[in-house]
């Protein structure tokens, strides 16, 4: 399967996540509870780093609305098992308060900014570069 991103949006109201859907080319996103989780996936022929920017910049939108927002860079599914980067990026989201975007270790490689850590795996997206 390819790789993508998942983004994990803790609380945001419907309309954030439906606007949020509509704005991420090549997004699925579907509820979860009272989050919402959303599916970036490349584009035919697009470098996975510009699929981490588009998603980055819909984790933007959400935060701005005041969503709690994890991320994580990975395979977007594995057939017969649980998915390890959609876990990934609920484990984010749930070290973030809302308006913050975290991101599971590893996936900040492709993103360029400024990160602090807050937990073992995980970093606090301070500012883009």
């Amino acid at each position: 399967m390819n790789d993508g991103v998942m983004l994990w949006l803790g609380g945001p109201a419907p309309e954030v996540a439906a606007a949020l859907a509509q704005t991420l080319t090549g997004a699925t996103c579907w509820p979860v509870d009272a989050d919402t989780v959303c599916a970036v996936a490349s584009q035919t022929g697009e470098h996975l780093s510009a699929c981490v920017e588009r998603a980055v910049r819909g984790a933007q939108i959400a935060s701005r609305q005041g969503a709690a927002v994890g991320l994580a860079v990975g395979p977007l599914a594995t057939a017969g098992h649980a998915n390890p980067t959609r876990e990934r990026a609920r484990r984010a989201a749930a070290l973030a308060s809302a308006g913050e975007i975290i991101l599971a270790w590893g996936s900040q490689a492709y993103v360029r900014g400024t990160f602090e850590s807050v937990s073992t795996g995980f970093v606090r997206l301070i500012e883009l570069a």
